[in-house]
């Protein structure tokens, strides 16, 4: 027989998996506006694709580079976060996805993306972080993939 002690423990760890798996796979908005561009993500060859739609109706395709699905990341009040420095407007990119099947810990790429105006570019560098989203980046992991 099962001790009820035992029971309590099992029945968070089924709690714990249940909430972890909803928010790990739960969908995400996939277009975003950054400085009068309108971003949309898209899924090319399980690899992170960045579609940028100007006000002037020119359009270009980015590879983040990080794996299929990715997320813009979001505040705390659940919209897309954009950070102004200097003259760019920054935001992130997320992919996550648990490190193993039992894992309490997350495999997080991020990759930042700057506009001024409709000059739009990817980061150069990604950062690859075990935490799970949602998370609050430090905001100057926004500004510090381009260096």
């Amino acid at each position: 027989m099962i001790s009820q002690a035992r029971a309590v423990v099992c029945i968070a760890a089924l709690c714990f998996s249940i909430f972890f798996f909803v928010g790990c796979n739960k969908p995400q908005e996939s277009t975003a506006n950054l400085a009068g561009n309108t971003l949309q993500l898209e899924n090319k060859n399980a690899v992170c694709t960045v579609i940028s739609n100007t006000a002037a109706h020119t359009s270009k395709t980015y590879s983040a580079g990080i794996p299929w699905p990715c997320h813009f990341h979001k505040n705390k009040s659940g919209k897309v976060r954009i950070i102004r420095s200097g003259q760019y407007e920054y935001m992130l990119l997320e992919s996550s996805k648990p490190a193993t099947e039992h894992s309490r810990n997350c495999e997080t790429h991020l990759r930042s993306i700057r506009a001024l105006g409709e000059q739009l570019q990817i980061s150069q560098h990604q950062e690859k972080v075990a935490a799970c989203p949602p998370f609050q980046w430090d905001e100057v992991l926004f500004t510090e993939l381009f260096d």
